[in-house]
This record gives C-alpha cells, structure tokens and sequence, in this order.
C-alpha cells in the first residue's frame, strides 16, 4: 500500500531485487555497466552519456518521458508496478501489478449513498495516510475537481494551514492558473 521504491539485497544468492510502486508515484533508476548495477532515485545521481533520441523525441511530442525511457541511453527508469532482479550479471524485469478498472462481474451495484460515503472514507483514509511525511506536503492545485477534493480531505485532517501551489503556463492551452 502507498507510494515507495524499495532495493532488497540478499546476499546468500547474492541477487538484488528492485521494487517500484504501482503507481509509480517514487521513481527509481537504475544504469548497467561493467557487470555492475547502479540504482538511484534521482537520474542526476547516476552518471551521465549520451542523450537518447527516441527519449528526447517523446518528451517533445508528449512533454515526458515514459519509463523505461530517460534522456540519457545508458540509463533507465523502472516501470511503475515492477520489479527488477538482477543476478548473475542479468537483468529480469517483471510486472507485479497494473491498475485497471473492475471487471464487469466484480462491478458493486450497493446504494449510490453507501457507496459515495465509502468513496468519501476511502479518500480520507489515504490523504491521511499521504499527509505523515519527514518532509512538508502540498497539494498541486490545477483546474480540476480532483485536486481540489484533496486539498478539501487534507484541510479536514490537519490543524495546520494546507500547503497549495500551482503553476501557470504562458501557453494558454497549458495554463490552468485562473481555474485553480
């Protein structure tokens, strides 16, 4: 449950095994060289080479990259929902999770108000959760009703004044400052 990215070391089958959250809301790198595996989670900790096109090519398109993508060939960015294992000097990457709707059988069909204060319970219970940190927490503001919802739960669960930030874009179709 929750955000992470996690490296477990096991040094009796002497395999390291990297972890990412589903959601991939924790990023984690990681560059193979010299028979040796260097992971981090800032991509600056890692050392630099050459820039990957098809990387600089979607940021253009997309305005991001998407793992396992990184501006830079050597290194890469593990998927959200996987796992790396490294062993022997070989790299197997496995997916262990992929958010997806409910299937049509799994569909609840309880009273509309029941499941609205479900909903309510369920999104206060994880603002709380996100709200314990080492570090200050804030919420991104945009122009949507989702972020205004979480800055709602989170006013609700704290004494403390919520932290909001928002940023606005000389592009129009970029900005969402006014609706924020």
């Amino acid at each position: 449950r929750g955000m992470f990215a996690v490296a477990l070391w096991d040094s009796r089958l002497r395999r390291l095994v990297l972890a990412r959250d589903r959601f991939g809301i924790k990023p984690l790198y990681y560059r193979a060289s010299g028979g040796g595996l260097e992971f981090a989670s800032e991509l600056r900790s890692l050392p630099r080479g050459k820039i990957d096109l098809d990387a600089l090519e979607a940021f253009l398109a997309f305005n991001s990259i998407p793992a396992p993508l990184t501006i830079f060939r050597e290194a890469r960015k593990l998927p959200p929902g996987h796992v790396l294992v490294w062993e022997a000097d070989e790299i197997r990457l496995e997916r262990y999770a992929r958010p997806a709707p409910v299937s049509l059988a799994e569909l609840r069909e309880d009273d509309e108000a029941e499941l609205l204060e479900e909903l309510r319970a369920r999104l206060r219970d994880s603002v709380r959760a996100h709200l314990i940190a080492d570090v200050p927490v804030g919420v991104l503001l945009s122009g949507g009703i989702d972020s205004s919802a979480l800055a709602a739960f989170a006013a609700q669960e704290t004494a403390e004044p919520v932290r909001t930030f928002s940023i606005g874009f000389e592009e129009r179709s970029f900005d969402e400052l006014s609706d924020a």
